[in-house]
């Protein structure tokens, strides 16, 4: 009975994992770039020892939620009135700098711009291409490859920089962080950088937004049988507790 107890309570702790992570993709359905998440489940196996012929016998003890998992699957891109939003429709994310000058990576790109002109996260994060948008310019224009030329109110244009992507030989392998930014880890190697378009990197889009890729059937649907899994624990759990209560009424 012991044993059912911890395999049920450990059921529970990964379902309740999944619980949090499914609601959380819903809770980010009209966040712009957002990418899916999902649990990664791990068997618990302890492994016993017989005295009379020492072979090791397994024995299944429950399960744990292993790790969370990104998909990076591409959200629909849906037209936009800001020449400032810019979908990526490919692979690739743009890089931006944190206050404490490192480096992360995103693929949000509603981006506006600084009181000094540069461009910007939402959230305030510079482009790490460090583009800056003259005060009396009158309008941006980025073509797919990235460039990005503005135009001055008596119509002459200016060349001002150029857009790169980053991209990772294991994306998945990204650290998610705060606000829909990730950071590069051991398992995904280091950036590498190209110009939209190029090297397998997707190509920018202006007056664009790239839509989450969560399904909110799909993610409904998970979270109805989570729930129902996480019921099934604490069945369990009553179960082993009322058989437990019997042995122990019971007198010889």
């Amino acid at each position: 009975m012991i044993d059912a107890l911890y395999i049920a309570a450990t059921g529970m702790r990964a379902e309740a994992s999944q619980i949090d992570v499914i609601s959380n993709n819903m809770a980010n359905l009209n966040t712009p770039a957002y990418k899916r998440q999902s649990v990664s489940f791990e068997t618990l196996v302890q492994q016993t020892a017989s005295l009379q012929s020492n072979i090791l016998r397994s024995k299944g003890m429950g399960s744990v939620a292993d790790r969370v998992i990104t998909s990076y699957e591409p959200g629909n891109i849906q037209p936009s009135q800001s020449n400032l939003d810019i979908a990526i429709s490919g692979k690739g994310f743009y890089e931006v700098e944190l206050p404490n000058g490192t480096f992360a990576y995103t693929r949000n790109g509603q981006f506006q711009l600084d009181e000094h002109g540069y461009i910007t996260t939402s959230d305030g994060y510079r482009l790490a291409d460090r583009i800056q948008v003259p005060l009396d310019a009158s309008d941006i224009s980025i073509d797919i490859s990235g460039e990005v030329t503005v135009t001055y109110s008596d119509s002459s244009t200016d060349y001002i920089g150029q857009i790169t992507l980053a991209g990772f030989s294991a994306e998945q392998d990204l650290d998610a962080i705060t606000g829909g930014l990730y950071v590069s880890t051991d398992k995904s190697g280091n950036a590498y950088y190209s110009s939209p378009g190029e090297d397998g990197l997707g190509v920018v889009r202006q007056n664009a937004i790239e839509k989450s890729n969560v399904d909110l059937v799909e993610e409904m649907l998970s979270l109805t049988m989570a729930q129902r899994a996480y019921e099934g624990g604490s069945q369990i759990i009553r179960a082993a507790d009322e058989i437990m209560k019997i042995n122990n009424s019971l007198r010889v």
